[in-house]
C-alpha cells in the first residue's frame, strides 16, 4: 500500500487510488466510480495528476512489444578431477594421524575397575539396613511386632 504523501488530504489520497485501480480495470465499484469523477470536478490538482496517469498508461499500452533476450553467461568451470598435489598431501596426512591415533584413544575398560556413581546413594534411618524395608508390611500381634501373613 502507497504511503501517504505529504501536503496531499486524505479525500486526494483516496481518489488517485481509485484513479489508478480504473486504469487497471480493477475498480468494479460504480460508487467509487461517482466519488472519483466528483473529486476530480472539484479538485484540479487531482484532475492533473489523473490526467497524466491516463497519458502515461495509453503510452505503455500502446507501444510496440519488443521482444527480450537475456543471454546467460556461466562462469568457467573448473576441473575437480585434478586436485593439486598439496591437497591430496594434507588429505593423506589426516587419515593417518586419525588412523594411528583414534584406536589408542580410550583403553578397554578393565573389569577390577571401580565403578562411579552419578550421585552417592541415599541415607537410610539408623538401623534400617535396605529402602525395601519400607514397604514391608508389619502388624501387631500379642504385644510383639511380626509380619503379618495372609
Amino acid at each position: 500500500m502507497p504511503l501517504p504523501q505529504p501536503g496531499i488530504g486524505a479525500a486526494c489520497e483516496a481518489a488517485r487510488l481509485r484513479a489508478s485501480l480504473v486504469l487497471d480495470d480493477a475498480l468494479d465499484d460504480d460508487f467509487g466510480l461517482l466519488l472519483l469523477e466528483r473529486h476530480l470536478m472539484r479538485c484540479p490538482e487531482c484532475a492533473a495528476v489523473v490526467a497524466g496517469m491516463r497519458a502515461g498508461a495509453s503510452a505503455v499500452r500502446s507501444a510496440p512489444a519488443v521482444p527480450f533476450r537475456c543471454e546467460l553467461s556461466l562462469p568457467a568451470r573448473r576441473d575437480v578431477r585434478r586436485l593439486p598435489l598439496a591437497n591430496m598431501a594434507v588429505a593423506i596426512v589426516t587419515l593417518a594421524v586419525a588412523g594411528v591415533t583414534l584406536p589408542n584413544a580410550s583403553a578397554p575398560r578393565q573389569p577390577h575397575d571401580a565403578v562411579r556413581l552419578a550421585a552417592p546413594p541415599p541415607r537410610l534411618p539408623i538401623g534400617q539396613r535396605s529402602a525395601g524395608e519400607d514397604f514391608v508390611v508389619r502388624g501387631r500381634v500379642d504385644g510383639a511386632t511380626t509380619p503379618v501373613r495372609s
